[in-house]
């Protein structure tokens, strides 16, 4: 259980957080690595490997089944049980897409315009528009 870290490629392992921190993403931003996450309190963010964490803006809709990021963290999407959540923000302010359903696995493009989804029911949805339009699935 916990969060933990390998800084050797994985020959060894620390414990970083006791607890669990669901769909951890890293982002890189210049020399500042992030970490991203969902834990019992919402969405939250490490700047020192996992540490210690602050308060996110949580997208409107609780619990979250999915999370992505563009490499750089400026855009992120979070799936929920009534669909997609998008940032532009860095996750301080959310808007619901178009995509409805649960999402349980999402990808994005590096700028953040292309996201693609593997709904509950293992259909595959791609948006070419930041997730306003969907077309039907793949």
């Amino acid at each position: 259980m916990g969060l933990w870290e390998s800084t050797d490629s994985g020959a060894h392992w620390i414990r970083v957080r006791e607890d669990n921190v669901l769909f951890p993403l890293a982002i890189r931003r210049g020399d500042l690595t992030r970490v991203l996450g969902v834990d019992a309190e919402g969405f939250a963010a490490s700047d020192d490997g996992g540490r210690t964490w602050v308060r996110l803006e949580t997208p409107p809709t609780y619990p979250m089944t999915a999370l992505t990021a563009t490499t750089d963290g400026a855009v992120v999407y979070a799936g929920a049980p009534d669909g997609l959540f998008r940032s532009s923000d860095d996750g301080r302010t959310w808007t619901k897409t178009g995509l409805t359903g649960a999402p349980y696995a999402i990808a994005t493009t590096s700028d953040g315009g292309t996201v693609a989804v593997i709904a509950r029911t293992t259909e595959f949805f791609r948006s070419s528009d930041g997730g306003r339009t969907w077309p039907g699935p793949d």
